[in-house]
């Protein structure tokens, strides 16, 4: 029987099949061997994280280069494995083909078996390629840590230069006060060289008589044996002489302390003779003429013939006469904006519980020209008392007793308080019409002196006042009442603040004055001034033109005050962000008490306003004047401080104060690059209404 032939085809398609089998087997073991070795060479090379990300890009790509790969290679052997069943097929209905066509399937079955090998050797690269891109997810994890590092770095960086500029900051007066200590050593060094001189002139005496005593002695020594008992003599007369030349010397310090005694004694005895002699008289009368400057001479602000009559009829009525002052200061070419006008006359109003308005701010923005033009326009006397640096008490207000000229110094401000306390003075020979006027005290740039020395102890005996339930009581006021000291032999002086003097302190801000403590502004309503508007230089100025009007009565200043009420519409909504306010600044340190809460409903209340919502732009002043001077000088950095600055920005937003959000803005803008916070006030525009 002849051997049955296969087809040529059919063995050329074998042999076709089992080449390209070989050639992928081959050529995945091959890229397996060169992929690995890659890996490897690219894993020594990362020195650095973008290293590592680029060779990372480059793996991804390789990788993704060996997936298609795979993908044809299996769609190969999904088109080799359709023949190979087309093949068996043809065997099965060749079943006559016999042993050598069993031996070609044995033969096929074994390359099959290769062929698997081949496909568990691709999965084992497709795993070693997983783990590889777990490796690069780890190197990825690696790199976004150094880069918070980095981040951490740059920001410590940035701590160190603020804390750089603060050290600046610190230094430059440490190097001014090193400068004027070395003038003085330099004027120190002069005075010991001097006293160098002379103590040499003192050693070359002393020498000399060294040289002198040792001759004598050389001559004793040469005597010695001659005249023994003379030369014991002699040294009992010196020890005479050292002990008497100590006894001296304490003699003449003791000497000197009592020329000092007698000299104060004397001194002290002339004070004494002319207390004496002034105590002649009775010296409880209010006509002892060592007190003639406080209670005889005139007080020139308190001036009857300033106003000639009093505000009546439409004179009186608040809203129109802050329209008519806000007109006047324009006619005369004065320019401010409305808002400020309201804010503070409002302030004035509250110094019940704000005893001073503070005009704040940079020089030449008006802060001194307001208070006195209102003062003029609205009736009321003024003083202007400008603050000098060397102000440091009470004294530089008030006056003092001069001990050697037995008088004493009063000051305008304190012969207008005492004309114009109602209870402590009323026998004297004041005009009792004028304490039904008003007076006004400017203390102009207050802060070129620390306030804590001269204005501190009088501020809080005018917040006292509001404790005081009968003034009438001479024992309830007196904790609320100043005192003057008036010297030896009498009582001294006590005044009543009554409530229509009004104060006001300018200060500029700039590096030659104080900043206000907490005490004075949490008592103080603070307005600032920001820069002028550039739409200033666009108006005329007209001849300034001065207003003689009317004295403002005290009972109508009284008619303009209003105290909160439960039923008033803004009550919630105020009293709901003070507190929203209050916890903000609990956060960082800087809460407020409850006057404050007080003083914020007060100002509200005030606010001379016809329209719905001017209590929004009322507490947005209040704001202004008492949160935002609170939190001056925080740290930026500080995540709990710019939590705070998003609540006061949100409830700025609520009230829809544009002028101030931006402000507000704009400083926190500029601070976050200071380091720390710096409120430089509200530009009021000169068109609102």
């Amino acid at each position: 029987m002849d051997t049955l032939q296969l087809p040529d085809f059919t063995i050329l398609t074998w042999v076709g099949f089992i080449i390209a089998l070989c050639t992928i087997v081959g050529s995945c073991f091959f890229f397996f061997l060169y992929f690995r070795m890659r890996v490897k060479a690219q894993l020594a090379d990362s020195d650095d994280v973008a290293s590592l990300a680029a060779r990372r890009t480059q793996l991804l790509a390789d990788v993704e280069a060996v997936q298609q790969r795979l993908k044809e290679n299996l769609r190969e052997l999904t088109q080799t494995e359709g023949e190979r069943l087309q093949q068996e097929n043809m065997r099965q209905e060749l079943d006559r083909l016999g042993e050598e066509i069993a031996q070609a399937r044995q033969e096929l079955q074994n390359k099959f078996d290769q062929a698997d090998s081949a496909v568990q050797e691709l999965d084992g690269i497709r795993r070693t390629a997983e783990n590889t891109s777990q490796e690069i997810g780890r190197l990825d994890a690696k790199k976004e840590a150094m880069v918070k590092e980095l981040e951490k770095l740059k920001i410590q960086i940035e701590t160190l230069k603020q804390e750089e500029q603060r050290y600046q900051e610190t230094v430059t007066p440490l190097r001014n006060e090193l400068n004027t200590m070395q003038s003085t050593l330099a004027d120190t060094t002069e005075r010991y060289e001097n006293l160098q001189e002379e103590v040499q002139k003192k050693e070359d005496a002393r020498r000399r008589l060294d040289g002198l005593l040792y001759t004598l002695q050389e001559d004793l020594e040469k005597c010695r044996s001659e005249w023994a008992p003379l030369v014991e003599n002699i040294k009992d007369l010196k020890s005479k002489y050292d002990q008497y030349k100590t006894e001296i010397a304490s003699a003449r310090d003791t000497l000197d302390g009592l020329r000092y005694e007698v000299q104060s004694l004397q001194v002290r005895k002339t004070l004494l003779e002319k207390e004496l002699g002034s105590q002649s008289t009775a010296v409880k009368e209010d006509n002892d003429s060592r007190y003639n400057n406080l209670l005889v001479d005139q007080s020139d602000c308190l001036n009857p013939k300033q106003f000639p009559a009093p505000r009546s009829g439409d004179e009186t009525n608040e809203y129109k006469v802050l329209q008519a002052f806000a007109g006047s200061l324009r006619d005369q070419g004065y320019v401010f904006s409305n808002r400020v006008i309201r804010a503070f006359h409002t302030a004035l109003k509250c110094q019940d519980i704000n005893p001073l308005t503070v005009l704040a701010g940079v020089s030449g923005t008006g802060k001194t020209l307001l208070p006195i033009r209102y003062a003029e326009f609205m009736g009321i006397h003024r003083l202007v008392m400008p603050v000098q640096p060397r102000w440091d008490s009470p004294q530089d207000l008030f006056g003092f007793y001069n001990y050697m000229e037995g008088q004493y110094k009063a000051t305008e401000l304190s012969r207008s308080l005492i004309r114009m306390d109602p209870y402590n003075y009323s026998k004297q020979p004041y005009s009792a019409e004028m304490r039904d006027h008003m007076l006004l005290v400017l203390l102009d740039e207050m802060n070129l002196a620390r306030t804590e020395y001269y204005f501190s102890e009088f501020l809080s005996r005018l917040e006292l006042r509001r404790t005081v339930e009968n003034p009438n009581d001479q024992a309830a006021r007196i904790t609320a009442e100043i005192e003057l000291d008036t010297g030896p032999g009498r009582e001294k002086f006590r005044i009543w603040v009554p409530h229509n003097v009004l104060f006001v302190g300018t200060m500029n801000e700039d590096e030659s004055t104080q900043s206000l403590s907490d005490k004075v502004l949490d008592r103080s309503n603070v307005i600032r001034f920001g820069k002028p508007d550039a739409k200033f230089e666009s108006l005329s100025r007209s001849a300034q033109t001065r207003h003689e009007n009317a004295w403002l009565p005290y009972q109508v200043w009284q008619s303009w005050q209003h105290k909160p009420n439960n039923n008033d519409v803004w009550q919630s909504a105020v009293t709901k962000w003070i507190i929203e306010l209050n916890e903000a600044l609990d956060t960082i340190g800087r809460p407020f008490g409850f006057r404050v809460h007080q003083a914020i409903e007060t100002y509200v209340a005030n606010y001379p306003d016809r329209e719905e919502d001017s209590w929004k732009m009322a507490f947005a002043d209040q704001v202004e004047q008492k949160i935002l001077p609170k939190i001056r000088g925080v740290d930026m950095n500080d995540g709990e401080v710019l939590s705070t600055l998003d609540t006061i920005s949100t409830i700025i937003k609520e009230l829809g104060d544009s002028e101030l959000d931006t402000a507000f803005n704009t400083s926190r803008s500029e601070s976050a690059n200071l380091g720390m916070f710096h409120w430089r006030g509200v530009s009021r525009s000169i068109r609102d209404n």
